[in-house]
């Protein structure tokens, strides 16, 4: 199955609309709750606020809506992981609902993959994805980014819009010198999970490109690791010009 028809029967599409809005008309009572849980989202990012928040998307099955506005971004970067997944052994950090970890795991029946989340709930729904696509090469695992604890290493890492979680998020500008210790600390971790010979492949939304794309190769080398490639991913999203970079890191 390629992409297009994949995202198409899990109902992804290319959606706009604010979660806020879908809410309003198809979860009237749970409104006042998903923006008192957003605002805790945005303004202090710590993992009991990470997981609260995702735990009531995917509760309200609104995770694939969440996705739906990253929908051209998707279609640019997940091929581009696809043909990057190297070795026998794949780590997805932050992988959600685990729609995309699926779809990787399909096309690698050689591979075993594990896909860890904070959302207890989110992993439910990717542990119910698994069944239904009848996979035998994917485990889902719930654990916290910053404590990551594995006795093995991977030779791919996925880390999908993920490495800015637990700070401030500032209108995921990643401009602030904040972030700089979050940054280094998850690389860190990532770095003491991957096989020698393996690559991290990251993607992050700056709205500060050009002072991003210096500095955040400073915070991977602080971290012990070099940026092998860069890819800027162009795309439309709520009317508004965006880039995502996606950076595939070795050791």
């Amino acid at each position: 199955m390629d992409l297009e028809d994949y995202l198409k029967r899990e109902g992804i599409s290319n959606d706009q609309r604010e979660l806020v809005d879908i809410i309003s008309t198809s979860h009237p009572s749970a409104q006042e709750r998903f923006c008192s849980l957003s605002d805790s989202y945005v303004a202090v990012n710590i993992p009991e606020n990470i997981s609260a928040f995702y735990d009531l998307i995917a509760e309200m099955g609104l995770y694939n809506a969440l996705l739906s506005r990253f929908y051209a971004s998707i279609n640019q970067t997940m091929p581009h992981f696809l043909k990057h997944i190297t070795g026998d052994s794949v780590l997805d950090v932050g992988c959600g609902n685990g729609v995309k970890t699926i779809f990787y795991a399909q096309h690698n029946p050689d591979k075993t993959f594990i896909g860890v989340d904070i959302s207890h709930r989110s992993l439910q729904d990717a542990h119910s994805r698994k069944q239904r696509y009848g996979l035998r090469n994917v485990h889902f695992i719930q654990q916290d980014m910053t404590t990551l604890c594995f006795a093995r290493q991977f030779d791919t890492i996925i880390a999908d819009k993920v490495l800015h979680e637990t700070q401030r998020l500032s209108g995921y500008c990643y401009g602030e010198w904040g972030y700089e210790p979050q940054f280094v600390e998850h690389l860190t971790v990532l770095s003491n999970h991957l096989a020698g010979h393996g690559k991290i492949l990251v993607t992050l939304t700056p709205c500060s490109l050009d002072w991003f794309l210096g500095h955040f190769d400073f915070l991977v080398d602080s971290a012990g690791l070099r940026v092998e490639d860069v890819l800027l991913v162009d795309y439309d999203r709520a009317q508004q010009s965006t880039t995502d970079i996606v950076y595939t890191i070795t050791k």
